[in-house]
C-alpha cells in the first residue's frame, strides 16, 4: 500500500484534516472534511494529479461548481456533524447523500442530501433528516452507520458482527429547513465466527459492489493496549454477499498498516496512542480514469486500484493506494455461526 499526506496544514478555514471524504463527482473530487475545533464538517473542490506511483490532490483556487447556502443545513460550505460518508442517489450520480454523526443525545445519524443547483450551479444541502434506530435499540447511541446502494436504494451496515443491515423510510419529510425524520425496518441480521483480536469491528467506509455479488466496505476497531492502557485504533476490509440476507464472506487477517501509521509521537490526549479511520474510497485505472462502481474488468490488471481517504490521529488526513487483487487475496474466509465446523482431514 502506498500512502501519501492529504493537506496538513489547508490555508483555509477548515483547520487540519478531520476523518476527509473524498468522493469523485462531476469531473471533480469533493472533499467533506471535519474540523478539529468545532463539530462541523465543511466542503471543498479538490484536483487530483496522477503519478506513476500514487495520487495527490491539492485544492482548487478557483470555486469549481461552487458550493452555497441552500434552503437546509448547508450554510456557507459547511455542515454540523462529523464523520461524513457519502454515496450517490440516482444514476446520474448528481445527488449525492451524505451520513454524518448527529450532536444530539443520545447520538444519532444525520442524512443529508446534496444536489447541485440548476440555475445557480452551487451545491447545495436539499434536505436533512435524523436517522432514527430500530424501536429495541433506541436506548444506545448510534453511530458508523456505513451506507450503500442495492437496486438503486440506500441501505445501512448497522452493525458488523452481528451484521445488521437496515433500510430506511421517511417518517416525517424535510420541509423549508427543516430536520425531518426517517425510521428504519430490519433487512438481515445474519452471525458470522471472526477472528479479530484487535477490538470490536465498528463501521468505517461505505460498502461498494466488486464485480457481481459482493460488497467490498473498511471497517475500524479499538483496542485497549494492555501494557499501558492507551487506546489503538485499527482498521481492515471485508467482504459481505450481494443480496439479503446479507452475510460476510471474508474479513482482513491482520490491520492494513504502513510504515507511517504507527510511527512517530502519540496522540495529544493521553488516553489514545493511534488513531487511524477509513472514510472513503473509490477505484481507478491505470489509464488515469477515476470511478465510483468496480465492474467485472476492475479485477483484472491495473484497473483493479483502490484509493482510500483516511483520517489520523484526529487531525489530519492520509490517501491510501490499495490494490484491490492483493487486498482480497489478503483476506480470510468467514463461516457462518449457524454452519458447523469442518474436520480437518487426517
Amino acid at each position: 500500500m502506498d500512502t501519501i499526506l492529504i493537506l496538513k496544514s489547508p490555508p483555509y478555514d477548515a483547520g487540519n484534516y478531520f476523518n476527509p471524504s473524498v468522493l469523485p463527482f462531476m469531473g471533480k473530487y469533493l472533499l467533506a472534511n471535519g474540523c478539529v475545533y468545532s463539530y462541523e464538517i465543511h466542503f471543498e473542490w479538490l484536483d487530483p494529479s496522477l503519478e506513476e506511483t500514487h495520487i495527490t490532490f491539492s485544492p482548487i483556487k478557483d470555486k469549481y461548481l461552487g458550493i452555497g447556502p441552500g434552503p437546509s443545513a448547508l450554510q456557507n460550505s459547511k455542515i454540523v456533524g462529523g464523520d461524513a460518508r457519502m454515496v450517490f442517489l440516482n444514476e446520474q450520480r448528481t445527488r449525492i447523500l451524505l451520513a454524518c454523526t448527529g450532536w444530539y443525545h443520545p447520538i444519532r445519524m444525520r442524512l443529508v442530501e446534496l444536489v447541485v443547483n440548476e440555475t445557480s450551479g452551487l451545491l447545495q444541502a436539499d434536505k436533512e433528516y435524523r436517522l432514527n434506530p430500530l424501536q429495541h435499540r433506541a436506548h444506545m447511541d448510534h453511530k458508523n452507520w456505513s451506507p450503500f446502494l442495492y437496486n438503486e436504494s440506500v441501505l445501512f451496515v448497522e452493525s458488523i458482527e452481528p451484521l445488521i443491515v437496515l433500510k430506511t423510510h421517511i417518517e416525517e419529510e424535510s420541509v423549508n429547513g427543516a430536520l425531518g425524520q426517517v425510521g428504519t425496518t430490519l433487512v438481515s441480521d445474519t452471525r458470522s465466527v471472526i477472528h479479530w483480536p484487535y477490538g470490536a469491528l465498528r463501521g468505517g467506509s461505505p460498502a461498494k459492489l466488486i464485480g457481481k455479488g459482493r460488497y467490498l466496505t473498511f471497517f475500524h476497531s479499538r483496542l485497549t493496549l494492555p501494557h499501558n492502557g492507551r487506546v489503538s485504533y485499527y482498521f481492515g476490509a471485508l467482504v459481505f454477499s450481494g443480496d439479503p440476507p446479507f452475510r460476510i464472506l471474508s474479513i482482513s487477517r491482520v490491520p492494513i498498516m504502513h510504515k507511517d501509521f504507527y510511527e512517530g509521537p502519540w496522540d495529544s490526549i493521553k488516553f489514545y496512542d493511534y488513531v487511524y479511520y477509513p472514510m472513503n474510497f473509490f477505484f481507478h485505472s491505470g489509464e488515469d480514469q477515476m470511478f465510483d462502481e468496480c465492474e467485472n474488468e476492475c479485477l483484472r490488471g491495473s484497473r483493479g486500484d483502490i484509493t482510500l481517504s483516511m483520517g489520523a490521529q484526529d487531525g489530519f488526513g492520509f490517501v491510501a493506494k490499495i490494490n484491490l487483487l492483493e487486498l482480497l487475496s489478503s483476506m480470510v474466509a468467514v463461516q457462518q455461526a449457524s454452519e458447523p465446523r469442518r474436520r480437518k482431514k487426517q
